[in-house]
Order: structure tokens, then C-alpha cells, then sequence
């Protein structure tokens, strides 16, 4: 006969095995073993680009080999390939499980990434902007990978890379910003090379309008003496509209009333002409001309002339004057001979021709020719009556004549 006990656990159990007369039992020892625990183990190439895929490996230890252990990836049926590959882009958590022929299962897990070149979201979008402006261009990607960004610049000629300088920063960014860019990037294009280890991904490009700015030029007014001519050091006028940096060192100023044989009559007014302005970044501005007014000046000169009153005494004059440059004004003679002129225009001075100069506040001169007159010297004659050559009839008569 035999026994046969089932559903133990391990461990170390006794038997007695005795007859039907009950003679001395036979006995002995016999030991329940227990495998060792299987355990499980998972590894991986983890990341990888999605054109090779991560693989993942498992292994077994422990449990009953026999012959050979199974393996499950992901919940998925258990083979004996203990290798598996994933294609699918993103970043994953799955089960994994290993069985030996007994049935026993260890179970894990493992994170794996599979990664993609990155894709354009949002492309930049071309702006345009008036000299003196700023401009900027983004850009956004997606991956599973970090991505690292450098914008380019086509001018014409092809695609370059950009480095931070002048008017460019953040090159290496999602967003590039200009500063001020000139008239002279009219018409650039721009886009963003998008990188990480599987690959890159260029952005649409974008074009920047840069339109010229407005520039006013106006000459400033000015005054001359009558008979004088005027000259322009090129400084004389007023501008508005200039970005900070840009200068303007000259400008050329004409005038018909520069001349000195220009007169104030009929009009004493001429305007300035202003061109061809020279400075630095000129080029990023249309550019307006205003006018000045030139100014013909020379104060009006009034005399009125006092006669001696007798022959060989002093005369004089009133002498006044107006207009031009203004007070104070300043007399002058020529002779000056027993002249004097007092400063409030009261002048002295013999019978004669003069040549008046006045001078106005602002220096400008007018000269007038002054005639002071006398009465005539004054002048006799006589004649007596004869009396046959004697002055009187008699020695004694009083019958003289002159």
C-alpha cells in the first residue's frame, strides 16, 4: 500500500508506516524544498530616436528553469523571446513578467522614451515696422526630446546663422528680437532650425518690412545788413524725427538774398534753401526740406537840416533813425570838422556837404548826404553927390549927399 498527502507547504515532516498486526512501524524523515524565488530583471537603450526604436531586454532568475523561462512585455501573451522593441514616440511606464515551467511569475516594470526630430508648431510670422522700431520672431516645437533652436538670416545670398550682435539677441532662443534693424534688412527673411539627436526641422520663414522713417530739415531764419554778404557754415537749422544714434553734421544752405548786392526792395524777405543733408544713418529716412527766411535789414535814415543862421555861424540838423536792427542807434559824419553829434541825434556842425552814417543795434549802416546851408555875406557899396568936384556947395553948407 501507500499514502499520499497533498497540499503541503515546505518544510520537514515525519512518517510512520506500520502493518495490520500493528508490528513496529518503519519511520522516517522526508523534507518538502522550496525553489528559489524567481525574480525578475529588465534593461533597455533607453532613449532612442523613433526611426530604431528602444529594446528591451528581461531575464530570469531563480524558480524552476526546466526548460526555459517565459516572458510578457506590456501585459501581452508570454513567449520566450525575452526581447522586445517600441517604435511609438513618447515617454511610456509598462508591466513586465517572467515565468518559469512551474508557473511561478515575477513581475516589474519599466520607463522607456522614444524620441522624434522635433515638428513646428508655430511658425514666425512676418511683420513689418517703421525705422526706430523693434521686431521679434517665435517659434515653437514639439518632441520628446529637448531641442535646442538657432534662428538664420537669408539677405539675399542664401541661409546663414545668427549670432547674438548689433541688432540681433536671442539667436540661440524660440524668439529672436531686433533692435532698430535699418532700412537696409528691408526684405530679410528669417527662420529657426529646430534640432534635437533624431533630426531637425526648419521653420517657415518670415519676412521683415523695414519702412523709411520721416526726417524734417528746416533752415533756421536769419538777418543781414543790407549791402553785406551772407555765409552758411552749414549748422544753421532744426531737425526732428532722428532715431537715438543717428546724427546729422551738415547741411547745405543757399540763399538769393546771400549776396551782397541783394537789396531789401521790393521784398527784403529770401528764402534759405535746405539740401543735402550729411550725417550717419541718413539712408532710413525720406527726408523733408523746409524753408528759412533770409532777412535784408538796414535802418532808415531821417535828417532834417537847421541853416546858420548868419553867414559863418553853426547850423545843424535833427538826425533820427528807424527799422533795421533797432536801438540803439549810433551817428556818424564825415567831415567831422566842428561837428558834434549828441547821442540823442542833435547835430552841430558849419554850414556844408556831410555824409551821415547811422548804426543800428544789430550793426547794419545807412549813410545819407546832409546840406547844411548859410545866408549869403552880406555886402555894400556908396556914392556922394560932387559939387562940381567939392563934397558941399560951401564951406559953410550942410547940403552933402551920400
Amino acid at each position: 500500500t501507500s499514502g499520499n498527502f497533498t497540499g503541503l507547504p515546505a518544510g520537514t515532516y515525519n512518517y510512520s508506516i506500520t502493518d495490520v498486526n500493528n508490528c513496529t512501524p518503519a519511520t522516517g524523515t522526508l523534507v518538502v524544498g522550496t525553489p528559489a524565488a524567481i525574480t525578475i530583471t529588465s534593461s533597455s537603450n533607453s532613449p532612442q530616436c523613433q526611426t530604431a526604436g528602444v529594446t528591451i531586454t528581461l531575464s530570469g532568475a531563480g524558480g524552476t528553469i526546466g526548460s526555459g523561462y517565459q516572458y510578457s512585455f506590456d501585459g501581452g501573451a508570454y513567449s520566450a523571446s525575452n526581447t522586445k522593441t517600441y517604435t511609438v514616440a513618447g515617454t511610456f511606464t509598462i508591466p513586465v513578467s517572467v515565468k518559469d515551467v512551474n508557473g511561478c511569475i515575477a513581475n516589474g516594470s519599466i520607463t522607456y522614451t522614444v524620441n522624434t526630430p522635433p515638428t513646428i508648431t508655430t511658425n514666425p510670422t512676418s511683420t513689418t515696422i517703421t525705422y526706430g522700431a523693434n521686431t521679434s520672431y517665435t517659434v515653437a516645437a514639439t518632441g520628446f526630446e529637448a531641442s535646442t533652436y538657432q534662428w538664420q538670416e537669408n539677405t539675399g545670398s542664401g541661409w546663414s546663422n545668427i549670432t547674438n550682435g548689433g541688432v540681433y539677441s536671442g539667436a540661440t532662443t524660440v524668439t529672436l528680437t531686433l533692435t532698430i534693424p535699418t532700412f537696409s534688412m528691408n526684405t530679410y527673411q528669417y527662420r529657426c532650425v529646430v534640432s534635437n539627436s533624431c533630426g531637425a526641422s526648419n521653420s517657415n520663414p518670415a519676412t521683415l518690412t523695414v519702412n523709411k522713417a520721416t526726417l524734417t530739415i528746416t533752415a533756421n531764419p536769419r538777418n543781414k545788413c543790407e549791402g553785406t554778404t551772407a555765409t552758411f557754415a552749414g549748422t544753421e537749422f532744426t531737425s526732428s524725427g532722428l532715431v537715438s544714434g543717428d546724427a546729422i553734421t551738415s547741411v547745405t544752405l543757399t540763399s538769393a538774398g546771400a549776396a551782397s548786392t541783394a537789396t531789401k526792395s521790393p521784398n527784403p524777405n529770401y528764402p534759405i534753401v535746405a539740401s543735402a543733408a550729411v550725417g550717419t544713418g541718413l539712408s532710413n529716412y525720406n527726408i523733408t526740406y523746409n524753408p528759412g527766411t533770409l532777412t535784408i535789414t538796414s535802418p532808415t535814415l531821417l535828417m532834417v537840416p537847421t541853416p546858420a543862421p548868419c553867414n559863418g555861424d553853426l547850423g545843424g540838423a535833427i538826425l533820427q533813425a528807424t527799422g533795421g536792427g533797432g536801438s540803439p542807434y549810433t551817428f556818424t559824419s564825415n567831415p567831422t570838422t566842428n561837428v558834434t553829434i549828441t547821442s540823442g541825434g542833435i547835430m552841430t556842425a558849419p554850414a556844408g556837404v556831410y555824409v551821415i552814417t547811422v548804426t543800428d543795434g544789430a550793426g547794419c549802416t545807412k549813410a545819407g548826404t546832409l546840406t547844411i546851408s548859410q545866408p549869403t555875406q552880406i555886402t555894400g557899396s556908396g556914392a556922394k553927390k560932387s559939387y562940381n568936384g567939392s563934397d558941399l556947395s560951401c564951406a559953410t553948407a550942410t547940403d552933402g549927399e551920400i
